[in-house]
């Protein structure tokens, strides 16, 4: 394996198997534990760390290639010979897709909580030239910047009163490993690259959550038409956390 990841799995139920790939400034037991305590008896959830992320180490040389061909192979030294179901959480669908494009046969339905089909702007200032990363510094590396940052997320549409989204920064996140993931999901800038993902597809969001999660919805529909989101009444952008058993009805009642 060319960068082990450390893996967490949930139950060892034979039955029925998912994989979560976790997102931004997360890990697998951050961002799926909650969901995890509902898991059917039969079934078992694979939950890695990405490179550089919980308790794997930093690649040597970080690149996207890199992160998805580790991915490729701890999904490949889990696979039970069964077709799994893949979970993306937010930006971890990023990986979730390309992930599920590269193993066809063995990804049987595909599902993306929360997936932002393009960069928002206001974590898209944090990429500008010259700027973008003494202001990032400065927003994540404090508690003052963090605080201000629950605050603009709130008025986006996160429920920073149930969930505090950037809570692991400046904790368990390493803020330039967390910067280089942030740098490949600028350079994202056409979802249409995900469309040849030919599994079923089922999106989870939030109805309180973003705007632009809610904008990507159109563009998600436009890579499969048949696609029909459920969106969760009075929930904002983390629903693992905010209503763990709901989207775990959803998720693992895909099979």
């Amino acid at each position: 394996m060319t960068h082990p990841l450390h893996m967490t799995r949930f139950q060892h139920g034979s039955s029925a198997h998912f994989f979560g790939v976790h997102g931004w400034g997360s890990t697998g037991p951050q961002s799926f534990s909650d969901l995890a305590q509902h898991l059917p008896e039969d079934a078992s959830l694979f939950a890695p760390d990405l490179p550089g992320c919980g308790q794997t180490p930093p690649l040597s040389s970080w690149t996207p290639e890199a992160v998805h061909q580790s991915l490729l192979d701890s999904f490949d030294a889990h696979y039970t010979g069964k077709p799994m179901t893949v979970i993306g959480s937010c930006s971890g669908s990023f990986h979730a897709l390309p992930l599920a494009i590269a193993r066809p046969e063995q990804v049987k339905h595909i599902v993306l909580l929360e997936p932002f089909a393009f960069m928002p702007w206001f974590f898209g200032i944090f990429l500008k030239p010259l700027t973008g990363y003494p202001l990032y510094k400065m927003v994540f590396d404090n508690p003052i910047g963090r605080a201000m940052t629950r605050a603009s997320l709130k008025r986006q549409g996160g429920d920073q009163d149930k969930v505090d989204m950037v809570g692991n920064f400046g904790q368990s996140t390493d803020l330039g490993e967390a910067y280089k993931y942030l740098q490949y999901y600028g350079t994202i800038v056409d979802h249409k690259v995900f469309a040849r993902a030919t599994q079923p597809v089922h999106i989870i969001c939030g109805e309180n959550s973003f705007k632009a999660i809610h904008k990507s919805l159109d563009l998600w529909k436009e890579n499969w038409p048949e696609l029909t989101p459920h969106v969760l009444p009075g929930i904002g952008h983390m629903l693992s956390q905010e209503a763990p058993e709901l989207t775990a009805s959803l998720i693992f009642n895909v099979r």
